[in-house]
């Protein structure tokens, strides 16, 4: 093989790269919320980070964006007691009346913040085994946050997590799921 050719060759291979890493690694768009379609994944839209210092839902919001880790699949961080943020955004084709499900009911401590795209705080909401009031949830076996969105509407939702145990945070809108 010639040296231009081999030169050519590493540049395709570097570009290709590139080009994946950049796929990977890319914001994720806002999850498009629709009524009457089934129950829809978050896996794509949902992005984490290790909690380093406890902080409140208002200044997680402020993290830069390039702080935040994606993966496509659900987030699965293995057997930790690092509690981690995570962060999904959606935004509603059309009004929407349903709710955010975290389908993993072993965790431990979930707190799921409910802002506007300005970081105002809408709703907050407590699930878990060490919660003291687990009447005042939506009886369900999974963690149910309500969600109401005109359409055109968006909506983030940050969620602390901690558990003793394997942490993982499958989330789905399930338009409307019988409790």
């Amino acid at each position: 093989m010639s040296k231009a050719a081999t030169l050519l060759y590493f540049r395709s291979l570097l570009w290709w790269c590139g080009l994946m890493a950049a796929s990977v690694w890319a914001d994720p768009l806002p999850m498009p919320l629709t009524a009457g379609v089934g129950v829809q994944s978050a896996a794509a839209h949902i992005e984490y980070l290790p909690e380093t210092v406890e902080r409140d839902a208002r200044s997680v919001f402020r993290v830069p964006a390039a702080r935040w880790q994606h993966d496509t699949g659900t987030p699965n961080l293995g057997f930790t007691t690092q509690a981690y943020w995570f962060r999904v955004q959606v935004h509603s084709h059309d009004r929407v009346d349903g709710f955010l499900a975290i389908t993993y009911p072993v965790l431990d401590d979930v707190r799921v913040h409910e802002l506007d795209v300005h970081g105002r705080l809408l709703a907050e909401y407590r699930f878990g085994d060490l919660q003291p009031n687990p009447a005042l949830q939506i009886p369900n076996r999974y963690f149910l946050t309500p969600l109401r969105l005109a359409a055109g509407e968006q909506r983030i939702f940050l969620m602390r997590v901690a558990t003793q145990g394997s942490l993982q945070l499958p989330l789905s809108y399930p338009f409307r799921w019988a409790v």
